[in-house]
């Protein structure tokens, strides 16, 4: 069964490149070190924000 993962960093993949924010199709086992490298993530995942700390 595939599943859709969001790219967080490009990489090699099938004869080229993938793209930053690139949803990809792929199978569990496809996913599984792409995910713990965190290269990609579940695409209907939300993006962590960065929050800035006040100095004040």
């Amino acid at each position: 069964m595939l599943k859709k993962y969001r790219v967080n960093a490009p990489f090699p993949w099938r004869k080229g490149w993938t793209m930053a924010n690139e949803t990809l199709d792929l199978s569990d086992c496809e996913a599984q070190q792409l995910l713990r490298t965190g290269r990609i993530e579940p695409a209907n995942q939300k993006k962590k924000s960065r929050k800035t700390e006040d100095n004040h």
